[in-house]
């Protein structure tokens, strides 16, 4: 996933779709085109989506995909966030972004709600594209356009998707004749229709926030977590799995890890100081919620 915050104020988040059912990925069936994939691009205040079928997540697609479907449509974003796919990690691709001067941060492993507005999105998305493929499975590239356009117009601060962008509602097909409440009123004049759509736009963004401010006090803890520092000894959080053995009786954490770096507000850079194993490289990035304080053992003294 990705997000990208615009120089006007607004931000996209994208992500690399696969496709999924509650929380398991894997590509989509192979299309007559050769897709498999669909990448997703979704601006934080509106909600506009952007989606491109693609035959797989090289960063040769992701990369044009930025350039056409975003900067080209959109301007050149100030802040992108994505997760760390090797395609968003790659040489090009810290090139192309450095081309046009965008901020690149990258989510932390393993937390999911860094991007939680591209996880909802591709719920949406599968759900949407469920409904209409055919019994083969493979005609769902041709379905995404359709997708693209219902998702701007459903609302989630208050306006919808397209008229935040627009200022208008979109006329559908077959009202063209019919429905003429897409035109400016002749009154109007192109001043104070821009005002009516700055004055849309900050509606959006205040409802926005507001459900920001209700989630952080749903999902608040009860106690500040004690702070994390340079030199700590931690434990980390990941999911293990081993071949015969019981997942639940696995152990929940690794370590003790050794915290290297704060990379920001709640991102750390820590050393498996156990060595490296199948599960986690010697040195990674990790979230603040998946660390806890390293306490020894009396024998370990």
């Amino acid at each position: 996933p990705l997000a990208m915050d615009h120089k006007r104020g607004t931000s996209f988040q994208w992500s690399q779709r696969k496709s999924s059912s509650g929380t398991n990925l894997g590509p989509f069936p192979c299309t007559p085109d050769g897709n498999k994939y669909v990448l997703v691009a979704i601006d934080y205040l509106s909600k506009w989506v952007e989606l491109q079928p693609v035959p797989n997540t090289a960063v040769n697609h992701v990369v044009q995909f930025l350039r056409q479907q975003i900067i080209l449509r959109h301007g050149v974003p100030r802040v992108l966030v994505s997760d760390r796919a090797s395609c968003f990690l790659s040489r090009q691709f810290a090139k192309e972004i450095e081309l046009h001067g965008i901020h690149h941060a990258q989510a932390a492993p393993y937390h999911p709600q860094t991007n939680g507005l591209v996880e909802r999105a591709n719920r949406t998305i599968s759900g949407i594209l469920a409904s209409y493929v055919n019994d083969q499975h493979n005609n769902w590239d041709q379905l995404v356009p359709y997708a693209a356009f219902a998702m701007k117009e459903q609302s989630t601060t208050a306006f919808t998707p397209f008229k935040i962008v627009y200022g208008c509602t979109p006329v559908l097909p077959g009202k063209a004749g019919t429905n003429a409440a897409w035109r400016l009123r002749a009154e109007e004049s192109s001043s104070s229709s821009e005002h009516r759509l700055r004055d849309m736009r900050r509606q959006a963004r205040d409802a926005l926030l507001r459900a920001q401010h209700r989630t952080q006090e749903h999902t608040a803890p009860a106690s500040p977590p004690t702070r994390i520092q340079s030199g700590d000894w931690v434990l980390v959080r990941r999911p293990l799995r081993k071949k015969g053995r019981a997942e639940k009786f696995l152990p929940r954490f690794i370590g003790p890890c050794e915290v290297l770096q704060q990379l920001g507000p709640v991102t750390f850079r820590v050393r498996n100081c156990t060595g490296s194993s199948n599960h986690t490289k010697a040195t990674f990035t990790v979230h603040r919620s998946h660390l806890r304080h390293y306490i020894p053992r009396s024998s370990e003294f």
